[in-house]
């Protein structure tokens, strides 16, 4: 799937200033990405997906 069809993005702000993203396909809720401000912290990302 195209990276600008149908996919949906969660930014998060972060207690520490920094923030998380989350980009997902919207049909399958399939993860496309995780990032974060700080290079990458996935743990960081993790913290925000229930179940990870």
């Amino acid at each position: 799937m195209a990276a600008n069809q149908a996919n949906l993005a969660l930014r998060m702000t972060r207690g520490d200033g920094g923030s998380a993203t989350i980009v997902w396909e919207e049909a399958t809720g399939r993860v496309v990405t995780l990032f974060t401000s700080d290079s990458n912290n996935w743990r960081a990302c993790a913290d925000f997906v229930p179940g990870w």
